[in-house]
């Protein structure tokens, strides 16, 4: 383990003078792009989309549509579509994809999570890979591939929390994923836009750093020269945003206020994850509900605010007790909780 950080320290301060050089030389990011409107809502569907049966895919894009969303968030995991090195298996994603736009959604890639064969040795599932351009390399081949399709790309998901950045989080390590996948994408989709990734409610500490404090230390190394917008994942639940008494939904503005110092309040800040779990370790369904209009009232207001992503349009699983399984506004059934109606009448 301490070789393995070694090694990541080492290639972390070649990545920031790599990257330091480039800022000075390259034109990005200086022009706020012209994304989504306050107003947009759309769902963030989790990895296992692009497992579904085609029924039950078809189902849940028939469902975000009726919902009155135009947004879908759709993960494209480099580990389970680069296998092996250069072998790519684009099948599943292209259909889900095909099936999106056929139903009008305009699709957010999610880009993330690198295979086995890339990471260090005894590195675990969610870390980043050991040269960082590798990364940039399936970005810029996933960019061609949806030139036409997909021209919004998030990079990686919630870096700022050890479940998805493992071993801990890293902001010099982040920073070298974003520089290489935001210039990959850009030479292939001149006018995509490229969001930085959703960053978790967590608070600084030893292996977690605060939305506001990541985002403080990303623009201190040049970060804003490399994304167009930036994510948050403001879960407030139990509470409304009206009721978030620990601050959760704070850190949209927070970070907002960080990109204005500098110079980069024009951008917007998306929130691609928003919801509340029903079930016995959740909360009750009509509170399911407040708690969804509240975070897509409160996103509204928002002049800087992108689009708001629902987590998610249907429950994985029945298990009440299970609380990843129950963050949808369907049941594994599809039949409909109280917060698919009061969400459509909300937009």
């Amino acid at each position: 383990m301490i070789a393995l950080r070694t090694s990541l320290r080492r290639l972390t301060l070649i990545l920031i003078l790599a990257i330091v050089a480039t800022v000075g030389t390259v034109s990005v990011g200086s022009t706020p792009r012209a994304g989504a409107t306050p107003a947009d809502v759309g769902f963030s569907s989790g990895a296992s989309m692009v497992e579904l049966p085609n029924d039950e895919l078809i189902g849940e894009l028939d469902a975000m549509v009726a919902a009155g969303a135009s947004w879908l968030r759709l993960d494209i995991t480099w580990k389970t579509v680069e296998t092996r090195p250069g072998q790519y298996d684009w099948s599943r994603v292209d259909n889900v994809v095909d099936q999106a736009r056929s139903r009008g959604l305009t699709v957010l890639g999610l880009i993330g999570y690198a295979p086995g064969w890339s990471r260090p040795p005894m590195s675990v599932l969610q870390g980043p890979p050991l040269d960082l351009e590798l990364f940039g390399r399936f970005a810029e081949v996933a960019a061609t591939r949806y030139s036409s399709s997909i021209t919004h790309w998030e990079i990686w998901n919630e870096p700022n929390h050890p479940g998805f950045f493992s071993p801990c989080p890293s902001v010099p390590v982040y920073f070298g994923l974003l520089w290489s996948a935001y210039l990959a994408i850009h030479r292939v989709q001149p006018s995509a836009v490229v969001v930085g990734g959703g960053l978790a409610n967590r608070p600084d500490g030893l292996c977690s750093i605060a939305p506001k404090t990541f985002v403080d230390q990303l623009y201190a190394m040049g970060g804003g020269a490399f994304l167009d917008a930036v994510a948050v994942h403001p879960y407030t639940w139990p509470d409304t945003v009206a009721e978030d008494t620990r601050g959760y939904w704070n850190s949209v503005g927070a970070v907002h206020a960080t990109m204005e110092a500098n110079g980069d309040g024009g951008k917007k800040v998306w929130i691609t994850e928003y919801g509340a779990p029903t079930g016995t370790a959740g909360v009750s369904e009509d509170r399911q509900a407040q708690i969804v209009v509240s975070g897509v009232q409160a996103a509204r207001s928002l002049p800087y605010a992108g689009p708001i992503f629902v987590h998610a349009i249907r429950d994985r699983g029945t298990d009440p007790a299970a609380t990843e399984d129950n963050y949808g506004l369907l049941r594994k059934d599809f039949s409909r909780k109280p917060a698919f109606d009061q969400l459509l009448s909300a937009n």
